[in-house]
């Protein structure tokens, strides 16, 4: 009786819903999407249709160049029973516009129905933000926490967990499936298939860097043995940007492919930079450039268009890949930023567009979900280093990323502003900025760079150095210089030393050594904890919350980041309306499928991460790495005994070799007292009348001799036993 006295006086005191109405003919004008029933559900739909029309009204579209999309229809049920499928039960209000015709999709139809990216010009594209700082000068939808529910997982989160055998997909038709290979879980690694009928499309193939529980690896690529299972169908791979995360494992994946691969000019340059690096130069052939705006027909199911996205590289773009079975965009790596150093800013017109038109996935990266507001514009580093450079007396090092081409444009310009020379240190370095200098994309004076072999020419006031090794790299340049062992440069009082990046998780401890040691040199340190030197290229929270508000697809699949990110993704975009059973959360090698405009998850494709390992390359072996992080820890005992078979003595004195076990000191004791178990264990194995051989080669000699050397030391070291037959 409570409750209900409860509930009815709340629905007295609700207010009256105003009569609140949108333009009919803004390019988010479009048939009303399903939202859940409810109170909360009209107040969300009153926010979403004010905030609508503030970004409308803020980007500024061409509205008579957009058609309204087809009205909505009502929710209906989706009832599958398919065999380890997870299926969404409702589906809401469609609003894709109609798909050509069945298993076909071409670049003309979509040029043909869609505003060009690229037919305003600059100023109608792009609003005057410039008044509003870093911070966008439109609200967003807030985020109405309704219902405890869960986005639809992986299978391989359940409990107990499901294992498939399966390694290849059952081939049905028509069918649009989207198998990310990397990148979820992990930040890195990034890889994401599509695949409908007789077309599959890749899009990035980046690698991951291996942690400190992964020792002796180097890197660390996606798993393709089912791309390799289907080369005959791959139509293509399409990079987003040129870091290394996106297009590092090209030259693993384009040997085996040995299909097209397609970027913008700078990604191209880099992707060349690699495959002439893995000495795979004849494979240059198959990189295309394309430039922002483009639509690349991919057999007779994709085309693939690449949107301009601001980032901390060059030429980034997101991928709308247009389909039999709707639009699915990939973010690829992004922020909003309107004051760009170089270029336009990001094409918030062409996401409007797509999502007045109709998208049916969006693939969204979630790096920065769990920071709030919205990043600072990449033009406040820059007015960092003016003031920093101004109070610097003697020579300035600025460690970066040597793919942040904005970042090492900025401090050219400052240095010019103050009269200083500048050189560049370290290979990748170098390789960037000649590929970003050769495209116009890094404006610099004639005389402004110098060559390393010179900076003695040049006193310490006259002098800038862009070095690598912001993360702390054991071989980076930056990493050397701090521990004197760099063979040109050393550094010295008075130096400046501007570390323009924050630390990537896992990284912490190795900078901050780095910069301890540094300051024991006598250099003035700043870095991003003391000052603005350092923006995200990624987007904070409000900045995704704009994607999702322009974009507003049926479904959600948060990619990039590791799994807590993913699902504070999930949570955000169901706080601004979208249904749980809209969104999944994955895993990768998870085979998402959308059939009729109905969602699952039906299967699964070998995605173990492949261990780069010097020259060889295998799959994920657990019991490699357990047996190298075991080493490190307790040591190694090797011990080699000689004896001819069917004898009671040894043949020679037994030879003992320690690594990582003991002290020099200790080694003569310890070698003694394991002689005495040794000839104990032999008098007691001869008397009880055993063989003496397989007794030494047996596990339970073993096991004595890991638990005397346990007794003595308290620690427990890998065992190399070796018997010798004469």
């Amino acid at each position: 009786m409570t409750t209900k006295n409860s509930s009815e006086s709340k629905r007295r005191s609700a207010p009256k819903r105003r009569n609140t109405s949108r333009s009919a003919d803004t390019p988010l004008s479009r048939g009303k999407r399903g939202t859940p029933p409810g109170r909360k559900a009209r107040a969300y739909s009153l926010a979403k249709r004010r905030d609508e029309q503030e970004i409308a009204a803020a980007l500024a579209v061409q509205a008579e160049s957009v058609t309204p999309s087809t009205p909505s229809r009502k929710p209906k049920s989706a009832k599958r029973n398919l065999k380890r499928r997870t299926s969404a039960s409702t589906q809401t209000a469609a609003h894709a516009s109609q798909p050509p015709a069945a298993g076909q999709v071409s670049a003309e139809h979509i040029l043909s129905t869609s505003l060009s990216p690229n037919s305003a010009s600059p100023s109608a594209r792009f609003p005057d933000f410039s008044r509003h700082g870093s911070q966008a000068p439109i609200s967003l939808p807030p985020e109405l926490n309704w219902d405890k529910g869960e986005p639809n997982l992986s299978p391989q989160y359940a409990q107990p967990p499901v294992v498939y055998t399966d390694t290849t997909i059952k081939r049905k038709r028509d069918v649009l499936r989207v198998i990310p290979l990397g990148g979820l879980g992990e930040v890195g690694k990034n890889m994401t298939v599509l695949e409908y009928n007789d077309d599959i499309v890749i899009l990035d193939t980046g690698v991951l860097f291996p942690d400190e529980t992964q020792p002796g690896i180097d890197s660390i690529f996606p798993n393709i043995d089912y791309l390799v299972a289907n080369r005959d169908r791959v139509r293509g791979i399409f990079l987003t940007h040129g870091h290394e995360d996106h297009i590092g494992a090209l030259g693993w994946v384009l040997p085996m492919l040995e299909c097209p691969v397609y970027g913008t000019p700078l990604t191209v340059r880099l992707a060349q930079n690699k495959l002439d690096t893995a000495r795979l130069k004849r494979y240059r052939s198959h990189l295309i450039e394309v430039k922002d705006g483009d639509i690349i027909q991919a057999g007779k199911s994709f085309a693939v268009e690449f949107i301009h996205v601001t980032h901390s590289i060059a030429d980034a773009c997101a991928l709308a890949v247009h389909t039999p079975e709707g639009i699915v965009v990939l973010s690829g790596d992004f922020k909003v930023d309107y004051t760009p150093v170089h270029g336009e800013p990001i094409d918030l017109i062409r996401f409007a567009t797509l999502g007045a038109k109709g998208v049916q996935l969006l693939l969204c990266e979630s790096t920065n979900i769990e920071r709030p507001g919205f990043s600072m514009s990449e033009r406040r580093v820059g007015d960092a280093f003016a003031e920093h450079f101004a109070q610097a007396k003697g020579r300035i090092f600025v460690a970066t990323f040597s793919s942040n081409v904005h970042r090492v444009q900025q401090v050219i310009t400052a240095a010019e502003r103050f009269g200083r020379r500048v050189a560049l240190v370290g290979r990748s370095m170098l390789n960037v900025f000649n590929a970003a200098w050769s495209l116009g994309y890094i404006d610099v004076q004639e005389d402004t760079l110098i060559d390393l072999k010179d900076i003695g020419n040049y006193p310490p006031e006259q002098l800038v150095i862009i070095t690598t090794g912001s993360q702390g790299e054991p071989l980076a340049a930056l990493t050397r210089m701090a521990y004197s062992e760099h063979r040109s440069i050393e550094i010295s009082r008075g130096d400046t030393v501007i570390i323009s990046a924050t630390p990537i998780p896992g990284n912490e401890k190795p900078i901050l050594r780095v910069i301890d040691e540094l300051y024991k040199r006598g250099a003035t340190v700043i870095y991003s904890a003391l000052a603005e030197v350092h923006v995200s290229g990624h987007a904070f929270r409000e900045e995704l919350k704009l994607l999702h508000a322009l974009i507003r697809p049926k479904y959600f699949i948060p990619v990039h980041g590791e799994y807590r990110m993913l699902y504070q993704h999930a949570l955000m975009a169901h706080n601004l309306g979208q249904p749980w059973e809209h969104i999944f959360l994955l895993n990768n090698g998870d085979v998402f499928e959308i059939v009729g405009g109905e969602p699952a998850i039906d299967g699964y494709v070998k995605a173990d991460p492949v261990l780069i390992d010097g020259r060889s390359s295998t799959t994920l072996d657990n019991e490699v790495l357990d047996e190298r992080r075991y080493m490190s820890e307790e040591g190694v005992v090797a011990v080699t005994l000689a004896l001819q078979y069917g004898a009671t003595e040894l043949s020679a004195p037994p030879r003992i070799q320690t690594r990582g076990f003991a002290y020099k000191d200790d080694t003569q004791n310890l070698e003694e007292a394991t002689l005495d178990f040794l000839s104990n264990f032999i008098h007691k194995t001869v008397n009880n009348r055993k063989e003496l051989f397989l007794a030494l080669e047996g596990r339970d000699f073993k096991n004595q001799l890991q638990n005397h050397l346990n007794s003595l030391t308290g620690r427990r070291p890998l065992l190399l036993i070796t018997v010798i037959e004469l």
